[in-house]
């Protein structure tokens, strides 16, 4: 065999496995979206077996059978916990409790907890604000409005009349000042698709307010590798910091506008964590709890990879 025949047999070697590994991409792919649809269908045809009563009070239930899967509360820093929870899918999701000056709780994106995790939670403070931040995450919100009827329950205004359905809201960003009373930013991200324009970033103080901490729903994920499934790989969503694939494709319609929020959100001063719904919390050194495993990138440097990548 020639150099030139060995060098063509090993390109033809290595296309044909590329096609290979192709073909098994798209097919794992194939059975993710078929098996979603089925799902979707079985669950509207078991919503439908069922009362408009019966779909409330299963909502608001905090029976055991309707909870899933949950971390115990990680402290990050002074004034905010984290817990993890979990998905109908392979995908997890974090709900973040942030102290504020009255000696109540701010709750973002909840995740529903056992009885004894109720009562820690509760030791820390009482709930007083619950941020719903998309409506992609409302699966325990009527849960905790049920819980806790004193709850001011806020949204963006663009995915108002959709959360409204599912849980009572109090008022949208834009028609209370209870987050600026409570020291909280809202940051409206620009060059978003509208079904993902009701995604806000919100600058919460930390530490005693000496430090800042950067909230994101579903803008930026952070899956580390131990949690991300081969769908989740194929689809683009992790492991890294940054946009996943689907936002890129689907959920932008100025990209550039969005780096430079993204760039602009680098530049932000006194920023001790970065924290999002999908992923791990992203810590500066002079916090305590979590951090990323072997990761000496500084918060800025990790948003300007994140920007580079919208």
């Amino acid at each position: 065999m020639t150099l030139v025949q060995g060098l063509a047999s090993v390109s033809t070697a290595a296309a044909s496995g590329w096609l290979a590994m192709t073909w098994l991409g798209w097919s794992w792919l194939l059975a993710l979206v078929l098996a979603m649809a089925v799902g979707a269908v079985v669950a509207m045809a078991t919503a439908r077996s069922k009362s408009p009563a019966e779909l409330v009070a299963e909502a608001e239930s905090w029976d055991a059978k309707h909870l899933r899967h949950h971390s115990e509360i990680l402290e990050l820093a002074a004034g905010l916990w984290m817990v993890e929870g979990s998905n109908a899918y392979p995908l997890p999701r974090n709900m973040f409790i942030v102290a504020l000056r009255s000696g109540g709780l701010l709750l973002y994106s909840v995740v529903a907890m056992n009885e004894d995790a109720m009562r820690e939670l509760e030791a820390l403070g009482m709930p007083e604000i619950m941020v719903v931040p998309s409506r992609q995450h409302t699966f325990d919100a009527a849960r905790y409005k049920a819980r806790y009827p004193q709850l001011t329950v806020v949204c963006s205004p663009e995915d108002a009349d959709v959360i409204s359905k599912r849980v009572s809201v109090s008022a949208t960003f834009d028609e209370t000042d209870v987050l600026e009373a409570a020291g909280v930013r809202v940051l409206v991200p620009p060059g978003l698709r509208p079904r993902m324009a009701g995604e806000r970033v919100l600058v919460v103080p930390i530490a005693g307010g000496r430090k800042k901490a950067l909230v994101f729903c579903d803008l930026i994920f952070n899956l580390p590798p131990s949690q991300c499934s081969i769908i989740t790989r194929l689809l683009g969503s992790g492991p890294f910091f940054g946009p996943t694939r689907i936002l890129r494709w689907f959920g932008l319609a100025d990209r550039y506008a969005f780096q430079q929020f993204l760039l602009d959100c680098s530049y932000m001063k006194g920023v001790d964590a970065v924290l999002m719904t999908h992923g791990s919390p992203v810590l500066a050194p002079s916090a305590t709890g979590l951090r990323l495993g072997g990761d000496t990138c500084t918060i800025p440097e990790l948003l300007l990879e994140a920007a580079a990548r919208a």
